[in-house]
């Protein structure tokens, strides 16, 4: 399963909304998603992709939206290897 798709899945546990989770998708506005649903929702995010999210790395721009998020872990998980 690509990181796409394995994100569309954990997102869809936190989607408040029921709106469709797509690239554009913002994961505040559209899903809303609050701040303790963020906290949870990153803790699963480390464990499935067995990562660490650094407090600095906690950004708009690394999770505003779906896209930001795949990219954001791709990186992540390249840096691991």
């Amino acid at each position: 399963m690509n990181v796409f798709s394995k994100l569309t899945v954990i997102l869809s546990e936190f989607n408040a909304f029921g709106v469709p989770i797509e690239s554009h998708t913002r994961i505040i506005d559209d899903l809303g998603l609050d701040s303790l649903t963020i906290v949870e929702f990153l803790t699963r995010l480390e464990i499935e992709f067995h990562i660490k999210i650094s407090d600095a790395e906690i950004k708009v721009k690394n999770f505003g939206t779906v896209e930001a998020i795949v990219h954001y872990l791709e990186c992540k998980m390249k840096e691991a290897q």
